[in-house]
């Protein structure tokens, strides 16, 4: 597929999508998916690789999941739209994105975290199994299969004892979870 067909989402960004993710808006007359390519350029983010990380997203109940910052990308089949958090926050704008909008708020992220996954087993990626949560991330996997037990079974959380997940972690787990629900929409 020719890149500019694989990039049709940049045509689809807005202002509010640049002022959204901090980027500067564009100069009069100049689209915002012009400002968004040049900003991927001057960070050496490859437009075409969060692509194919938003593309993979929408296979399957996948999840973008960064540990440092914490940052949760998912996908709703039902919904047609991508649900974002970053650092525990949940903005009302990224709680329904559409494609250009996740888009540009992965733009940003990736010059932060580096390359993005395009596939299951990517370091950054986990999906939702029968199992429960699988990844390559051991800790941040294990915390949030932890939670879901203590939340599924109330009793065990007496054995484990009230210090076992810490408040930060407890509220991690709870977005890993909340993001993990949308994809299964």
């Amino acid at each position: 597929m020719a890149t500019a067909n694989r990039l049709a989402w940049l045509a689809d960004v807005t202002t509010d999508d640049l002022a959204l993710v901090g980027i500067d808006l564009p100069e009069a007359g100049q689209p915002a998916s012009v400002a968004l390519a040049g900003w991927a350029g001057e960070y050496d983010v490859d437009l075409e690789r969060v692509h194919d990380c938003l593309t993979f997203l929408q296979t399957g109940p996948h999840m973008l999941l960064t540990p440092t910052p914490l940052a949760l990308l998912t996908y709703s089949p039902r919904l047609r739209t991508f649900r974002a958090s970053f650092d525990l926050d949940f903005p009302e704008e990224l709680h329904d994105a559409s494609f250009a909008r996740a888009g540009a708020w992965l733009t940003v992220l990736s010059s932060e975290v580096g390359e993005l996954p395009t596939h299951a087993g990517h370091w950054l990626s986990a999906s939702v199994g029968a199992e429960g949560l699988e990844g390559p991330n051991a800790g941040v996997v294990a915390w949030a299969q932890m939670y879901a037990s203590v939340l599924v079974h109330r009793g065990i959380a007496d054995l484990l004892g009230e210090n076992t997940l810490s408040n930060y972690e407890r509220r991690m787990c709870g977005a890993v979870w909340r993001c993990a629900a949308h994809a299964l929409r």
